[in-house]
């Protein structure tokens, strides 16, 4: 059985910038990934199933993952 992360503390204010990144049609394709990722990270999807749905590696979901655990919501 998948271990289960622990899901980082985000703010309100924070967690709207990251739904406005995602349904952004002019911001960068990288950015929208980013909040894409932690969207589902913070909604506590698993890594395999964030990587699944968005079409992306489990490296770079793990790698978000941890930079969110370490900075938070900071980096937003």
């Amino acid at each position: 059985m998948a271990r289960k992360a622990r899901i980082p503390y985000c703010s309100e204010n924070d967690r709207q910038t990251l739904s406005e990144w995602v349904n952004s049609r002019s911001m960068e394709w990288r950015l929208v990934e980013r909040a894409r990722i932690i969207n589902k990270l913070l909604d506590g999807e698993q890594v395999q199933k964030v990587a699944r749905d968005i079409e992306t590696s489990q490296n770079t979901v793990i790698e978000w993952r941890i930079a969110l655990s370490q900075t938070g919501s900071r980096f937003v």
